[in-house]
C-alpha cells in the first residue's frame, strides 16, 4: 500500500477509535440511575460491569455494559491497526518499540472488555489489561509523536503529542499511589490523554499525507 494511502486510512482508524470511545462512554454513563454515574467518583471499567454490586464502595449499575465493553474491545483494535499502518514512518530502531506498546494497548483494552471490574487484585485479567492498555497506549503514543517528528528542533504536534502520552503515565500513577484520592479522576486522565493523542496523530499523519500526495 502506497504512503499517502497507508496514512489516510491510518489517520481514520485513529479518528475513529476516539470516537467510538467517547461515544461508548457517554452512552454507557447516560444509562445509569438510581444512583447517577458520577466521572469524578465511578471508575472508568464500572461501566462495562454486567452484573449489579458494590466494587470499593461504589454501587454498580450499567444497564448498557455490553455498549462500553464494545468501546473498549474496538478502542483496541482500531489504535493497533492505525498504528500499524503508519509505523513505516517511524525510524528503524523505533518501529519495533513502537508497535510491540501498540499492541500491548490493543491486548490490553481486550481484556479490560472480557474481564470486568469487580476484582481489584494484582492478578486479576482486568487489572493486568487496564494496566497494559493505560501504560501501552500512553508510551506508544510518545513514540509516535517524536518520531513522526524527529528533526529538532521539536514541532508543537511533537512537544503537545509526547507531553499528552506523560501526563497520561504520571496520572496513572497519581492513581495507584497518590494519597490525595479521587482516583477516578486521575484514571480518566491517563485515559483521556490517549484519546486526545491519536486525534492529534491523525491530523498530523493527514498534514504528511498532504505533503507527500
Amino acid at each position: 500500500m502506497r504512503l499517502p494511502h497507508r496514512l489516510r486510512l491510518g489517520a481514520g482508524l485513529f479518528l475513529s477509535a476516539s470516537v467510538v470511545y467517547l461515544a461508548a462512554e457517554t452512552i454507557a454513563a447516560s444509562a445509569w440511575t438510581e444512583p447517577a454515574y458520577r466521572y469524578a467518583f465511578n471508575n472508568i471499567s464500572d461501566l462495562g460491569v454486567r452484573i449489579d454490586t458494590v466494587v470499593g464502595g461504589r454501587p454498580i449499575h450499567s444497564p448498557l455494559h455490553l455498549v462500553m465493553n464494545i468501546g473498549f474491545a474496538l478502542q483496541g483494535i482500531l489504535f493497533l491497526l492505525a498504528y500499524a499502518l503508519v509505523v513505516p514512518l517511524l525510524s528503524k530502531k523505533r518501529q519495533r518499540p513502537g508497535i510491540v506498546l501498540a499492541a500491548a494497548h490493543g491486548i490490553g483494552m481486550l481484556l479490560v472488555a472480557i474481564f470486568h471490574g469487580v476484582n481489584y487484585e494484582a492478578l486479576d485479567p482486568h487489572v493486568i489489561g487496564a494496566a497494559m492498555a493505560i501504560v501501552g497506549g500512553n508510551a506508544a503514543l510518545i513514540v509516535l509523536a517524536l518520531s513522526l517528528e524527529p528533526r529538532l528542533p521539536y514541532t508543537l504536534f511533537s512537544v503537545v503529542g509526547a507531553g499528552l502520552g506523560g501526563i497520561g503515565l504520571i496520572a496513572i500513577a497519581a492513581m495507584v499511589w497518590s494519597p490525595f484520592g479521587y482516583p477516578a479522576v486521575f484514571e480518566r486522565i491517563s485515559v483521556y490523554a490517549i484519546t486526545l493523542g491519536q486525534a492529534l496523530a491523525a491530523i498530523r499523519c493527514l498534514r504528511i499525507r498532504a505533503e507527500n500526495p
